[in-house]
């Protein structure tokens, strides 16, 4: 086991794997309002020209819904103590003030 290499990794996949839950969350709202039709590739979203104004709407309603709702790095730091116990894992960073409501729609 390579330890170095996955500590390495660990940040990225991480990252990689909120995108995707929020990618999930954009279609799931999106198609409910109607959409059918998508292009993605990780974190580039894409629909047709008549649905880029719903489409846009739902990626930003997801985003504020996701981390309005969760501190995803105090909720890492939990299930990561809950699996290997309280050895020296350093407390989550402290949440900042921006303020995701304040979030404008590009079409508003």
């Amino acid at each position: 086991m390579k330890v170095q290499k996955q500590a390495t990794a660990f940040a990225p996949n991480f990252v990689h794997s909120l995108d995707a839950s929020h990618l999930v969350e954009t279609v799931r709202l999106a198609k409910s309002q109607g959409i059918t039709s998508f292009a993605m590739v990780h974190d580039s979203y894409a629909t047709t020209a008549a649905e880029t104004e719903a489409l846009t709407a739902a990626l930003t309603t997801t985003f504020r819904s996701m981390y309005q709702q969760h501190n995803v790095l105090a909720e890492l730091r939990d299930r990561v103590v809950a699996v290997l116990g309280d050895t020296e894992v350093p407390a989550a960073p402290l949440r900042g003030d921006l303020e995701l409501g304040a979030m404008r729609y590009l079409f508003s």
